[in-house]
């Protein structure tokens, strides 16, 4: 699996609740020994990268300025199989795993996806936040 290649662990549920996020938000889809939040996503349409972005950014967001969202996070990794530590106080890595049968590029990406991809990734850079791109083959 992903997350063992990795050397981390999948963090699918519980999905930590905060009072913006009353039904909970999916933090990330595999953590990484160096803090690494990674989402990964099937895109094989627009609309499903689009999630992907706003995903990654919803959740970077919420575990940059809540506290409360960072620690509900930080006591469920343990029973996923890490250690506490794994996430840092300072979110530094940002992933995101785009999954299809050919590998995506950025001339694949309609406009709307290439703009909010390249707005989250302004967002990132301005909270000193590293964001990767990784095209993931997936018959």
């Amino acid at each position: 699996m992903a997350d063992a290649a990795l050397g981390g662990v999948m963090l699918d549920n519980p999905l930590p609740r905060t009072t913006q996020h009353s039904r909970g938000f999916e933090a990330c889809d595999i953590i990484t020994s160096d803090g690494s939040l990674i989402h990964v996503k099937r895109t094989p349409r627009s609309s499903a990268v689009s999630h992907l972005i706003g995903q990654a950014l919803v959740a970077t967001d919420t575990l940059r300025h809540d506290s409360k969202a960072r620690q509900q996070l930080r006591d469920v990794v343990p029973s996923a199989g890490s250690d506490p530590s794994w996430l840092p106080k300072r979110i530094g890595f940002v992933t995101l795993g785009m999954a299809r049968a050919q590998p995506i590029t950025g001339d694949d990406l309609f406009s709307f996806s290439q703009v909010t991809l390249s707005r989250l990734d302004s967002s990132l850079t301005e909270a000193d936040v590293k964001l990767t791109v990784a095209p993931i083959a997936h018959g």
